[in-house]
């Protein structure tokens, strides 16, 4: 099944994201190619994504509240995220199912960045087998726009 996003729906949805990249790049201590390796994150075809990144999604999921103090997927939270961010009933359902899928996929991952990091690759993957991925075109003149 296809869900489709408006653009604005899109905006609104990684705007959440690039709020906090600033705050976690800092916090973090991370280098300035940060943006690339997120940008890099959504494309399956680069599969040399930093660990950095893996700690980058979660500091910034963290600061969204995405998840809870354990670390694991808050879904109330992550659903109200996304309905309140322009997507509807069933877009949050399969985000916080592809979501949950990725979870348990790499649970016994110990160390946190590479466990969120094998998290976002799977999440990366599971919203292309929907058909819904973020296009980068709006989403890189989002950072740049908003940065």
């Amino acid at each position: 099944m296809e869900v489709e996003m408006l653009p604005e729906g899109m905006k609104q949805l990684t705007g959440g994201f690039i709020k906090v990249f600033e705050a976690c790049k800092t916090e973090l201590g991370l280098k300035d190619g940060m943006l690339t390796d997120m940008y890099h994150l959504w494309r399956e075809e680069y599969d040399q994504v930093s660990p950095d990144a893996g700690c980058m999604f979660g500091c910034m999921s963290k600061k969204l509240d995405l998840l809870d103090a354990s670390g694991k997927i808050h879904h109330g939270n992550t659903k109200e995220y996304v309905m309140q961010n322009g997507g509807g009933e069933d877009l949050a359902a399969q985000l916080l199912s592809i979501s949950q899928e990725c979870e348990k996929q790499h649970e016994g991952v110990e160390a946190e960045c590479a466990r969120m990091l094998e998290m976002a690759k799977c999440f990366r993957s599971g919203i292309k087998r929907v058909q819904w991925s973020p296009k980068m075109e709006v989403v890189i003149t989002e950072i740049i726009a908003d940065v």
